[in-house]
């Protein structure tokens, strides 16, 4: 009888942990907790060799009740990580500090100033990271002197952002993040203005994901995106002195680039993928957007390796986007006037009807 209580305290021990990873996944699974939580909680496999070590010296001794110790230590790692993050604060305590970190959204700011314009010939921006959003847009503060503004939305961490001159070139480099989402998605999200007055060359290098780019105001020579399965959508540059470069190495995507006015696009794609153009004209093999007069200068080349993915291109023109939007505003006036015109003619229609009722 003994004896079977001994060997059933060692199996509890085995039992709890496969019970407590259970149920964490199942939390991942139903989105309650971020999969970037098994960061923590691998910090803590040391345990497992003292539990182990716990049941090799005392199951088959007087002190067997002793071994009951070992799934309660189990079972408390699990609580202090998954439950103890609302009880962390501001205490410092590690565990539960961690804990927090697992599951809580962080938000981060970074400004990239201070450097003089004749510093300056060229911008590399490079991102690397693990799955989730990346967005980057015209919009930094060029009054204030600043080149680059990012901010960050991350679980689990706070990123990095290092910036320093290489002879005429500003590397600034979001490095990745070794305990960033080793088990899956990051839910991580980058939000990343550019000033106008300068060059860029961009490369992202991320797991899937959705990579959004609004490049037409800006200069950039070169843009290299690697990823796994994701969504890039792309309005490409109008200016540069030596035209751009834009490979994009990823598994099966979805790849949308608009193509502004002056701009010609050329092609090489070596997935399975089709290739749709929109409303672009075709010449020597290139896909052209031409401006008021007819020209189009400006030179973009693009380079596709995806396994599988579809690629869309269409003509980009901003103002057409913004007369359609001003028509659709005139459009519900002009239906809304329409609508008190019916119902001030219908009133009329009632009014002469009682009229001669009388």
């Amino acid at each position: 009888m003994e004896k079977g209580k001994r060997h059933f305290a060692g199996r509890m021990t085995f039992g709890v942990l496969i019970i407590c990873a259970g149920i964490t996944l199942l939390l991942n699974t139903v989105g309650y907790l971020d999969w970037c939580v098994w960061d923590t909680l691998w910090r803590f496999w040391p345990v497992l060799l003292i539990t182990a070590g716990i049941n090799v010296i005392f199951e088959r001794t007087a002190l067997w009740p002793v071994v009951f110790i070992s799934p309660l230590i189990i079972a408390g790692i699990f609580w202090f990580v998954i439950i103890g993050y609302e009880a962390s604060g501001d205490s410092g305590n590690f565990i539960l500090g961690n804990a927090s970190l697992a599951r809580k959204q962080i938000e981060s700011e970074f400004i990239i100033s201070g450097y003089e314009d004749e510093e300056i010939e060229l911008v590399h921006l490079e991102i690397n990271g693990t799955a989730g959003e990346i967005e980057i847009e015209p919009g930094a503060n060029e009054s204030a002197g600043d080149i680059v503004y990012i901010t960050s939305l991350t679980r689990g961490y706070v990123p990095k952002v290092e910036d320093k001159i290489e002879g005429n070139i500003l590397n600034v480099i979001i490095p990745e993040e070794k305990y960033a989402g080793v088990f899956g998605r990051g839910g991580h999200e980058y939000s990343i203005e550019l000033s106008t007055d300068y060059p860029y060359n961009i490369e992202i290098n991320t797991g899937a994901g959705n990579i959004s780019l609004d490049l037409a105001e800006l200069e950039v020579e070169g843009i290299e995106i690697n990823s796994g399965a994701a969504s890039v959508m792309l309005v490409a540059p109008s200016r540069c002195e030596s035209g751009c470069s834009i490979e994009l190495n990823s598994g099966a995507s979805e790849i949308k680039i608009g193509v502004p006015k002056g701009v010609s696009v050329g092609v090489d794609s070596t997935g399975l993928g089709s290739i749709e153009v929109g409303e672009l004209e075709k010449s020597d093999g290139r896909y052209v957007n031409p401006d008021e007069e007819g020209e189009a200068g400006f030179k973009v080349d693009i380079e596709v390796n995806s396994a599988i993915g579809s690629i869309n291109l269409y003509a980009y023109d901003e103002e057409d986007t913004s007369d359609i939007s001003e028509s659709e505003e005139n459009g519900d006036v002009d239906n809304d006037a329409q609508d008190d015109e019916v119902e001030n003619a219908q009133d009329d229609e009632n009014a002469e009807t009682e009229n001669d009722s009388a």
